[in-house]
């Protein structure tokens, strides 16, 4: 019915859990938050739920953020730009610093949680994906030293590749880093034989939506996340 979170409550340090069936009644989310130390619980809603949502709301819950779903079907790709490269160990301060100065548009940004918390988990998530221990590869885009941004990938099924974490330097923006980044995390999935690229952002990000959408992303769920503080 409700799912413990450990690595979000171990990093915020509250107890956080998931609800994953909106069919829950008010008499059973009443037993579970009687039953166990609570001080969050998140729910995920397919915005066309429009009864679960409601029900929702009517147990207290709050729309915090909005997230978007995108994927592209994977067939010609282009060749790797000479610049993104297999992050290592040696790029992972600098990947680090852009993590904490990105993902403004977070469902972490919000009065439930402590901002300098929100960023720090971002830059352990790549750190974590630079070692293959959350995401299962980082690329970055690099010329000698300098570090423009980076991409996380994981491996979902045998046919898809998910992006966990894309940013870009400030310093470096609007220069089409992100494009080549996207290209590479395509190029890499379609050498495993992947035929389908996913990505999720939030509704905010229009910057993003519109770079996907050029590169040929397509819409594939709309999400509306839900917070209850018992």
């Amino acid at each position: 019915m409700i799912k413990y979170l450990e690595w979000e409550s171990k990093h915020f340090n509250k107890e956080i859990y998931r609800l994953v069936d909106h069919r829950i009644t008010n008499d059973q989310l009443r037993e579970c938050l009687e039953a166990k130390d609570i001080d969050l619980i998140q729910c995920r809603c397919d915005v066309s739920k429009t009864k679960a949502i409601n029900l929702l709301c009517s147990y207290g819950f709050e729309l915090v953020n909005v997230s978007i779903t995108l994927s592209k079907e994977i067939n010609q790709v282009c060749d790797m730009d000479e610049h993104i490269f297999v992050a290592t160990k040696n790029d992972i301060y600098a990947i680090k610093d852009i993590a904490t100065n990105s993902f403004s548009y977070s469902r972490f940004f919000h009065p439930f949680f402590d901002n300098n918390r929100a960023r720090n988990i971002y830059a352990q998530w790549a750190e974590k994906s630079v070692t293959g221990k959350f995401d299962d590869i980082c690329f970055v885009a690099k010329e000698t030293s300098v570090i423009f941004g980076f991409v996380t990938l994981r491996f979902v099924s045998e046919r898809v590749y998910r992006i966990g974490l894309i940013a870009v330097n400030a310093d470096y923006k609007g220069k089409g880093v992100g494009k080549k980044l996207l290209n590479g995390a395509l190029n890499y999935a379609s050498s495993y034989g992947c035929t389908s690229l996913i990505v999720e952002t939030q509704y905010e990000n229009k910057d993003a939506l519109v770079l996907y959408r050029k590169l040929g992303f397509s819409l594939e769920l709309v999400e509306a996340w839900m917070y209850l503080i018992p």
